[in-house]
């Protein structure tokens, strides 16, 4: 619940900084099994990405940022993203680099990236480990 709090205050921050906005469901990519986010565009070509996400009842932040080639928060774009599953014995973080492509129909957007990502472990026996990360999100534009 701190988390989605913590979501919604950045939110509320960025959003006067941005000229367009969106809310996202996103599968994958750093966001585990299914994840929701808040993307703000700050330039014509760039966008800030701050969400939350679950897999298997765990829950983790997620901080992100996609370049767009085409400007517009559409097309072909680069996205990097980190993120942490916080747990009470040791944390599970990553990060994630994909490239992606994105299809508007105002006011919903789909989203589809593909690349790479390194996940950890810290405490006892932790180690690391790079993974294919594959994405899908559908989101509402305002």
């Amino acid at each position: 619940m701190k988390k989605i709090l913590m979501t919604a205050l950045l939110a509320s921050v960025l959003s006067p900084l941005a000229s367009a906005s969106s809310v996202n469901l996103t599968s994958g990519g750093g966001f585990g099994l299914i994840g929701a986010s808040y993307e703000a565009t700050l330039t014509p070509s760039t966008a800030l990405e701050v969400g939350v996400g679950s897999f298997f009842g765990n829950f983790d932040a997620v901080l992100g940022v996609k370049y767009f080639f085409q400007g517009d928060d559409q097309g072909p774009y680069l996205s990097g993203r980190a993120f942490v599953f916080p747990g009470s014995t040791s944390a599970v973080f990553g990060g994630t680099v994909t490239g992606g492509y994105r299809r508007v129909f105002s006011p919903l957007q789909f989203s589809f990236e593909a690349g790479g990502g390194i996940v950890g472990a810290t405490g006892p026996g932790g180690s690391a480990v790079a993974l294919p990360v594959l994405s899908v999100s559908v989101g509402y534009r305002f």
